[in-house]
């Protein structure tokens, strides 16, 4: 029996609530199902999240993240399981090294097995990244310079009119409040995006997320 497996039985033994024993099915069937596709190779927390929601409406991907020691966990195994299974490189097997508990070889095994998931799922961001720097088009010295000379005239304006309004204000601590991105399905990843989570689409730049959250700190 795998470790996921394992994990997913004694949940269910240990569960008496209703919703998480359906999210922890709708899990299983999720991760059942790209991992018996013959043409999947690795998948994400994101993509289960995805397949989630449009067959049976939930769990979303953030109400999966959100349980980090019972629905993130056993994604994560999963995904694990399923990486091993495509022969990852012995490089990206060793990434997980410092991180293992080698008093408790049980705790180790797992601490490897979700390891391994995180290697994946870098490996999945890295990908992105590279597309993201294939559409970008540096901007030459001329419109660095017009860009400089616009933020600068935008902080003279504040200066002088004391700063925004306080609806204004209130509208951008509401924009950049991780509940209400949350339950829009939004998110400000760990590049200072803001992105929807599960399409990955950007809505701001970071460094335009940034503009905006120094001006209410």
């Amino acid at each position: 029996m795998n470790e996921s497996d394992q994990f997913y039985e004694n949940l269910l033994m240990n569960t008496t609530e209703s919703t998480r024993l359906l999210s922890l099915k709708r899990l299983k069937d999720a991760c059942d199902f790209f991992s018996n596709n013959k043409k999947s190779k690795a998948f994400t927390l994101a993509d289960i999240g995805r397949y989630c929601q449009t067959t049976w409406g939930g769990p979303k991907t953030q109400s999966i993240r959100n349980s980090t020691d019972v629905l993130e966990r056993y994604v994560k195994l999963r995904i694990a399981e399923h990486s091993t299974s495509l022969s990852l490189s012995p490089s990206e097997m060793a990434s997980a090294k410092n991180s293992l508990n080698l008093a408790n070889p049980a705790i180790a095994h797992q601490q490897y097995m979700l390891a391994l998931a995180e290697v994946e799922q870098l490996r999945q961001e890295v990908s992105r990244l590279k597309v993201d720097i294939k559409r970008y088009t540096p901007l030459t010295t001329d419109q660095l310079l017009a860009a400089a000379g616009r933020d600068s005239v935008v902080s003279i304006v504040l200066e002088s009119s004391g700063g925004l309004p306080l609806p204004a204000l209130e509208a951008i601590r509401t924009l950049l409040d991780p509940a209400r991105l949350s339950q829009c399905e939004m998110v400000i990843d760990h590049h200072n995006y803001l992105v929807h989570e599960i399409s990955r689409n950007e809505l701001l730049s970071a460094n335009q997320v940034a503009s905006l959250q120094a001006l209410i700190n």
